[in-house]
């Protein structure tokens, strides 16, 4: 994100599975390492509900996964929880909650705890790198 000039925010986009909380968390930690701003986090495919009863289901469903708690301990608003669903009507009060939320947000710049040695010796040594090879 060095590369990019005036960016005013990232909004991270995740599934509710165990795995993508694995890579939303290294995206956050970069994000705070680098200090771009952070929209907020979006979870993306939370549940489908069936056309003919309604009913809800949660086909990434893991009762050890709290994406509001993990939100909250990462300093990351949770923006919003879209549905899997093939009717694009269905997504239009998502994605205006979204939007509404995005053109009110303050991005936030949350600082990143103290980076070991060795993280920083390989942030240094990359951005090096690719100056030179940008060059």
């Amino acid at each position: 994100f060095d590369f990019v000039e005036d960016l005013w925010g990232v909004i991270i986009i995740s599934q509710p599975s165990s795995l993508s909380m694995v890579g939303a968390k290294k995206t956050i930690d970069m994000l705070k390492t680098t200090g771009s701003p952070i929209i907020g986090l979006v979870e993306n495919m939370s549940f489908f509900q069936c056309p003919n009863c309604g009913d809800r289901f949660y086909p990434f469903s893991n009762k050890k996964i709290d994406l509001p708690a993990f939100c909250k301990k990462l300093g990351v608003p949770l923006l919003v929880s879209i549905p899997q669903t093939p009717k694009s009507e269905v997504l239009v009060p998502y994605f205006t909650c979204l939007a509404d939320k995005v053109l009110s947000a303050r991005p936030i710049k949350v600082k990143h705890s103290v980076l070991s040695t060795t993280n920083r010796i390989k942030r240094t040594g990359v951005r090096g790198i690719t100056k030179l090879v940008l060059r």
